[in-house]
């Protein structure tokens, strides 16, 4: 893992202590598992995705209200582990730039 990656994972780790799904020490496990837990107990499902440089992939899972929200980091070969948890998650609408169509 490269030290970028590490300082990001450490630093979100530790802002997650005091959330709901990641009340505990940041855990790791399969993702299936991990996605179906969070699915369950907090109703929350994949909404954004994206790829780190390394290859590994990053979600962030939330209710269909928002009310709750997960990011996980998963790498190749199934292994995930819970990034920070919250509650009021809000969309932001991008502004276009550049001339009007």
């Amino acid at each position: 893992m490269r030290p970028l990656c590490s300082a990001v994972i450490t630093i979100l780790a530790l802002c997650a202590f005091g959330t709901s799904a990641a009340a505990q020490a940041p855990r790791c496990g399969q993702r299936a598992g991990i996605i179906d837990q969070l699915a369950t107990k907090y109703q929350e499902t994949p909404s954004q995705i994206g790829l780190e440089s390394s290859g590994a992939l990053i979600e962030v899972l939330t209710s269909k209200d928002g009310e709750t929200w997960t990011i996980i980091l998963s790498w190749p070969g199934g292994t995930s582990c819970l990034l920070a948890a919250g509650s009021d998650w809000q969309p932001v609408v991008r502004e276009l730039t550049g001339p009007a169509l």
